[in-house]
């Protein structure tokens, strides 16, 4: 086990070290639910390229910063310091050889670029009951080698110095000294349809039942609202169809070289449900009624 990086099935990756995001899928995945393979550089990581960079006065300024413009400022030169700074030799070296090992893992690298991931920023403030930190770190798909990997892993860990995350912080009065960012590192599966599932349903509260967002190609598109996706709802424990949205789905996201982009669907595909009957609560799996009720 590294003070740098773990597996993605580790027990040892705890909101602490992994992130709120990093310690669900954690979870998901040693729970036996099929998850993307993968790798969390830790928040030792995190902390250990602010030492090395000598960011630590720059982060204590920026925490400072309470008004909507002070906190502009602070952000702007914080993330510029963050970009400037090379990441640690040997923390570079850990993190290219898990990309390695994930690689290998996977069946090899695809094309000549290197193994497509997501890389993914999990906050240890995310994804709690009174803070969710949707949408307010960054992620970045379709990163191919460890040069690609390396600059999307800074600019994550810049990300939790954004704006809107220092705002949303200041709004909810938790301390810069409390937050830290962990990055996840997954596979990225070249997905012909994908969303978000809720365990509860977020408009309603009801908790007997999963509620899904679908579109087509990757799901950025539906995370960041680019996209009105079908919304399906399934009941936990029958897996029994409650209601089903069909919406006109006029974009979706595909990767393209070392990046992604938006493209227009075929009219033919704009109108028709990306699950069909039945499909949501089989793919769903005998594990439905196993989610937590939160």
């Amino acid at each position: 086990m590294s003070a740098f990086v773990l597996p993605l099935n580790s027990p040892h990756a705890t909101r602490e070290v992994a992130g709120g995001k990093g310690a669900g899928l954690s979870r998901l995945l040693r729970g036996g639910f099929r998850v993307p393979f993968g790798f969390v550089i830790t928040t030792g990581a995190y902390h250990a390229f602010v030492a090395g960079a000598g960011l630590q006065d720059d982060i204590a300024r920026a925490a400072g910063a309470s008004s909507p413009e002070a906190i502009d400022t602070a952000s702007a030169t914080l993330r510029a310091r963050f970009h400037a700074s090379n990441v640690p030799l040997l923390l570079a070296d850990e993190i290219a050889a898990a990309y390695s090992r994930l690689a290998a893992q996977v069946g090899g690298a695809e094309g000549a670029g290197g193994l497509p991931v997501a890389v993914r920023s999990s906050g240890t403030a995310e994804d709690l009951r009174e803070a969710s930190f949707a949408g307010q770190h960054d992620t970045f798909l379709n990163v191919r080698g460890d040069v690609a990997l390396l600059d999307a892993t800074r600019r994550c860990w810049a990300s939790l110095w954004n704006a809107r995350a220092m705002a949303y912080r200041e709004r909810l009065g938790i301390a810069a000294d409390r937050v830290a960012l962990a990055v996840v590192v997954q596979w990225l599966l070249p997905a012909a349809r994908s969303g978000v599932l809720f365990t509860v349903d977020p408009i309603t509260g009801d908790r007997g039942v999963v509620v899904i967002n679908a579109a087509w190609g990757l799901g950025d598109a539906v995370v960041t609202g680019r996209v009105i996706p079908d919304t399906v709802v399934v009941r936990k424990g029958t897996r029994r169809l409650v209601r089903s949205e069909v919406a006109r789905k006029q974009l979706m996201t595909v990767p393209v070289g070392d990046s992604v982009a938006d493209v227009v669907v075929e009219p033919a595909r704009q109108d028709i449900p990306v699950l069909e009957p039945g499909e949501a609560g089989q793919n769903s799996g005998h594990r439905l009624s196993q989610l937590r009720q939160s």
